[in-house]
């Protein structure tokens, strides 16, 4: 998709004003992470259940519209050496670019929102930095 079409509405001008000028190739996007010491076995159910989700038709509209995710796939460190590949190209430290703000403490909050005239909640979804330690 071309980022530039989510701008149309607010910058109608958007196509004339900028230019696409290379492509890079397919850079993975929003990722399903877990922690370290998460058991494998409930990561497994999680990735199975996520997946199958994505793939059903209810699943499909619904991940359009909370996040306009057009589905899921799987991935291996592998498919992430292109953006490995660009930050070096770029001077970009990966490790820094990843650092938690200092006396940060992550804060989980609950978020909702409406599909379809019906209200779906997701709790301990939305986070924010809290002023605190990890």
């Amino acid at each position: 998709m071309d980022a530039r079409e989510k701008l149309l509405e607010t910058y109608p001008d958007v196509f004339e004003k900028v230019k696409i000028v290379d492509y890079t190739d397919w850079i993975p996007n929003d990722t399903v992470t877990f922690r370290k010491d998460l058991p494998p076995e409930l990561e497994g159910i999680i990735v199975q259940t996520l997946y199958r989700y994505a793939q059903s038709e209810e699943g499909k509209k619904v991940l359009k519209a909370l996040y306009d995710i057009d589905g899921l796939e799987y991935a291996s460190d592998k498919d992430y050496e292109i953006v490995r590949t660009t930050l070096k190209t770029m001077n970009m430290d990966p490790a820094e670019l990843l650092q938690y703000p200092k006396n940060n403490l992550l804060e989980v909050n609950n978020l909702s929102k409406s599909y379809d005239g019906k209200k779906w909640a997701l709790e301990d979804l939305s986070l924010k930095w809290k002023k605190g330690t990890l």
